[in-house]
């Protein structure tokens, strides 16, 4: 099962295979000005999970104040099932980094317990099979600088997802939170 989901600046390819393993491919999509902000999805048929996370996405991209009210997405895919180092920090940032927070990958190799691992945490960053929901996209540089996204190809697609959060989830964030966040907020970056 498959389904293509087109927002703003990137195209989505989310996809199963056997029941057992989900991927989020991210298509680069050259940048334009936004003028149609509706997302447009390829129908996903039979999976339930698949249907929830494209629904997630589609909701993210949309309804953007609606989406902390979803539960997130499950995480099917062999790696995030695995006890690798990789997979621990992928899982740490995916509970831990909600919408409207950022962390910097010095703080995200505190959190895992492994302060040394700053540069094994960017590979991991790098390395995610599930980026937008396991969100690589929220981790920077301990400078406040934003770092790169899809190996350098995507920064600007990392600068778009930081802004459409700190519009909509930021203020929310620090209504619910009395102002704490994990990290820094996205407002000190973009």
């Amino acid at each position: 099962m498959r389904s293509i989901i087109s927002s703003p600046v990137l195209k989505s390819d989310v996809s199963e295979r056997n029941g057992s393993r989900f991927s989020v491919l991210v298509i680069r999509k050259p940048m334009q000005p936004v003028l149609d902000s509706r997302t447009r999805t390829a129908p996903a048929v039979g999976v339930p999970e698949l249907q929830h996370c494209v629904d997630w996405l589609q909701c993210y991209f949309m309804k953007p104040e609606s989406v902390s009210a979803l539960p997130l997405p499950t995480l099917h895919n062999p790696l995030m099932q695995s006890d690798s180092f990789k997979a621990h920090v992928l899982w740490t940032l995916f509970k831990e980094v909600g919408l409207g927070k950022t962390v910097s990958y010095k703080l995200l190799a505190d959190m895992i317990g492994n302060p040394k691992a700053v540069r094994a945490v960017g590979s991991a960053m790098k390395n995610n099979p599930i980026p937008l929901i396991v969100p690589c996209h929220r981790v920077l540089h301990s400078s406040g600088g934003s770092g790169s996204y899809m190996g350098g190809k995507g920064d600007d697609i990392k600068v778009w997802l930081l802004t459409h959060e700190k519009k909509h989830w930021s203020s929310m964030h620090q209504r619910d939170e009395g102002g704490a966040s994990l990290g820094r907020s996205p407002q000190s970056v973009v």
